[in-house]
């Protein structure tokens, strides 16, 4: 914690203020005396503590790039493309990205993708 807060350029004052305990208690948690609460977790990564990183010792950009599912996406992007070669006017990028991005979300516990349920979502898209 202390060298997350060292990369956020806080003081332990500061940070116990984001956190909204005391400086006192900012220094238990940085001395492991005591464990902080999800209350103050929420509230010091507001202000761009790496959560992730105090509590497993893993960088958040680190663990999303080992658990990214490249075959999951790689279906996604094909049942995407199928579908926009099917209409009659182009799909903004941005469009394309979002439809990418709720799929993945929707089948990332499963890790694959269900073509079904996706041209059934794509048909509903005007």
């Amino acid at each position: 914690m202390k060298e997350e807060r060292g990369r956020l350029r806080l003081s332990q004052t500061a940070l116990a203020e984001v956190g909204g305990v005391s400086k006192t208690t900012q220094v238990f948690y940085e001395s492991d005396e005591r464990v902080p609460d999800a209350n103050y977790f929420a509230a010091v990564s507001e202000r761009g503590m790496d959560v992730s990183y105090v509590i497993t010792g893993r960088r958040e950009a680190d663990m999303a790039a080992s658990t990214f599912n490249r075959q999951l996406m790689a279906d996604i992007l094909r049942a995407i493309d199928d579908w926009v070669a099917g209409r009659k006017r182009p799909v903004p990028a941005e469009i394309r990205a979002e439809i990418a991005a709720l799929f993945y979300s929707q089948f990332y516990k499963s890790g694959s993708a269900d073509r079904d349920i996706m041209e059934g979502h794509l048909r509903l898209v005007a």
